[in-house]
């Protein structure tokens, strides 16, 4: 079996704060996803990633995103993506719902993992908010309908007009 890496399984990989989810202590592995394009959700955060990672490999119709492999009390682990430090920021803040994270709907594969592989520890916010401008960018252009109609929902769930 693996190493799992916490705050006490490897102090130099990992903040001392305990990592989270909701509440809960949990054990964590840094990994490297292979991930796919989720074809019936246009909008889906992972669906930008795949066509940047594209631009810069032509033959490739995935994207590598690192990010941490969760096990949260009893049940099978899942992923949450940790570009520019989001989901370890997530895990340090306790894993409650009002931090955001990206999950992943089965359209990925590990293709790095183990103790060796060193993860981005820290949350970089001004990174963070240039890619998600750059993804809604993305999103208007390529997919105007569906991204005119997810922001009158967020708009409407919000208040902010």
């Amino acid at each position: 079996m693996k190493k799992l890496i916490n705050n006490i399984d490897n102090p130099d990989s990992f903040p001392r704060t305990k990592l989270k989810w909701q509440g809960k202590e949990v054990k964590v592995e840094c990994v490297m996803l292979k991930v796919f394009p989720v074809e019936d959700k246009p909008l889906w955060w992972s669906n930008f990633e795949v066509d940047e990672y594209r631009a810069n490999c032509p033959s490739g119709n995935y994207a590598l995103i690192e990010s941490l492999k969760v096990w949260y009390r009893d049940s099978e682990p899942f992923h949450i993506a940790n570009h520019f430090g989001i989901g370890i920021r997530k895990l340090r803040k306790g894993g409650w719902p009002n931090h955001n994270h990206f999950s992943y709907r089965g359209n990925f594969e590990e293709v790095i993992g183990g103790s060796t592989y060193h993860p981005t520890i820290n949350f970089t916010l001004r990174l963070y908010e240039e890619h998600e401008a750059r993804r809604r960018d993305w999103q208007r252009k390529n997919f105007p309908d569906e991204f005119n109609r997810y922001e009158g929902l967020r708009k409407l769930a919000t208040g902010k007009f």
